[in-house]
């Protein structure tokens, strides 16, 4: 019987199932990208490196934006950094935790630590008015400072005046009788993120506080996890919730977002840490989620409705970024090890000048996925459409190539004695194909697909060469 070329579904998501035979598809520093009128209508682009852009000193602290400035808060000081990238400390943040920002147009507030700040653009200054409790967040809707309290309370500041914390504007979030965690503000509507339930707040203008609760407004069962956990994007904000799972609200309703093997996968991390971020790539946006204790990061792909898994460096360690901000016409994160600033780049396939892998394994490849349910099968070759004649002028990536393996048991093992390293093609070499041949038997079979040559990768398809066995 002669061997049949019949395409495979290589272009995926992350879902590594509890039960690897049913899932064990990996997306590793790569995204989707969607094309309807090209080679695929859909392909996995490889994720921006990360290139140095300024050094710094003391750990990160986190990101904000202020007059069109990037400040950050590393060790005990806020820096200005400049376009030049100048860094200028500018005061002193006590502590060692994360930071939270607002920034009403005229005050740049930072709450940590139950203490608040505020920034002038020359002072900055501890806010002392003795009615402000222990604040862990901070937002602004209409030019009003809203910090949390104590025991489900929050207040509003006066306007323009985040030092001014008038004792009338104290309110409690009482739907239901939980801890409240954060203040928010999206889409002029102010969410009060509590343990176990969200309720929906508008600026009315009238009463103290001058905000009135939405009717049928109030999210009863679902609640917030991780206070550094909140990202919006244009349409959604995302969060780990209580169920500790990410979700996103847009309006009154809450949303799951969270695939089954990645709610088991998070069942296992400590969520309670998570930090999350927004970004805009190549026109997708996207929430991007860390874990620092489990020492993972996962990213969201609104467009997609898909997860991928982002890492630094060959172990699957946790991606660098501690807090991301795109500012001077560049996508800016911070190291969460030492607070350096790098530039994310779509044109550098490393991470600080260290190894990025970009690893995909496919679906299950069997009888069912092949058109002939129950057969088992002898694999000739198995071809990847992928850009070729990437290689770089000198250096590692002249010659990069893929490196194949398979799993005939469920993607529980690879086997590493059948290893293939393919070139992609030095550069200009854009006629080469990307085969893997291997004579393998299988009744179902997963393909590892891994670079960490620095050089850009683009998946765009794939194609296996397969026979059923005799009596098929």
């Amino acid at each position: 019987m002669p061997f049949n070329r019949l395409p495979v579904d290589v272009v995926g998501e992350y879902y590594v199932s509890r039960s690897l035979p049913l899932s064990a598809q990996s997306t590793i520093n790569l995204y989707p990208e969607g094309n309807p009128s090209g080679r695929a209508s859909t392909a996995l682009q490889n994720w921006l490196g990360a290139k140095g852009w300024l050094t710094a000193s003391g750990a990160d602290r986190g990101f904000a934006k202020y007059k069109n400035v990037l400040y950050q808060v590393s060790g005990e000081d806020l820096y200005l950094v400049d376009d030049l990238r100048v860094r200028t400390s500018v005061g002193t943040v006590p502590g060692t935790a994360r930071c939270e920002f607002a920034n009403d147009g005229t005050f740049l507030i930072i709450v940590t630590e139950g203490k608040a700040y505020q920034f002038d653009g020359t002072t900055l200054s501890e806010i002392t008015d003795p009615d402000l409790e222990t604040p862990d967040s901070v937002a602004v809707l209409n030019n009003q400072v809203i910090y949390d309290g104590d025991e489900g309370r929050w207040v509003v500041a006066s306007p323009a005046d985040p030092d001014n914390i008038p004792a009338i504007n104290y309110a409690i979030a009482e739907s239901q009788g939980d801890d409240l965690i954060r203040v928010h503000t999206f889409n002029q509507t102010l969410y009060l993120m509590g343990s176990d339930s969200i309720e929906t707040w508008f600026n009315s203008g009238t009463g103290s506080p001058p905000f009135t609760r939405i009717e049928g407004g109030i999210l009863e069962s679902k609640g917030l996890l991780a206070l550094h956990s909140v990202a919006k994007t244009t349409n959604y904000t995302y969060f780990m919730d209580s169920d500790q799972i990410v979700s996103r609200v847009s309006g009154y309703q809450a949303e799951e977002i969270t695939s089954p093997a990645l709610a088991h996968e998070f069942s296992k991390l400590v969520c309670s840490d998570a930090i999350g971020m927004s970004m805009v790539v190549e026109g997708q946006q996207f929430y991007v989620i860390s874990f620092p204790t489990s020492n993972k990061t996962f990213a969201f792909s609104e467009t997609f409705s898909t997860w991928v898994q982002l890492s630094y460096g060959t172990t699957g360690g946790r991606h660098l970024m501690n807090a991301y901000m795109f500012i001077y016409g560049k996508h800016l994160i911070s190291d969460y090890r030492n607070g350096n600033i790098y530039e994310l780049d779509a044109d550098t396939f490393t991470d600080n000048g260290e190894v990025q892998v970009r690893e995909r394994v496919t679906p299950p490849i069997n009888g069912i996925s092949l058109g002939m349910p129950g057969a088992v099968f002898t694999m000739e070759y198995f071809e990847v459409f992928i850009e070729t004649g990437v290689g770089t002028v000198s250096g590692q990536g002249v010659a990069p190539a893929i490196m194949f393996s398979t799993s005939t048991d469920g993607g529980r093992t690879f086997d590493s004695s059948g290893v293939g390293y393919i070139g992609m093609g030095e550069g200009g070499d854009y006629l080469i194909r990307v085969r893997y041949d291997c004579l393998i038997e299988f009744q179902e079979l997963l393909i590892k697909i891994r670079v960490t040559d620095p050089a850009f990768i683009s998946i765009h398809g794939a194609f296996i060469s397969v026979k059923p066995e005799m009596g098929y």
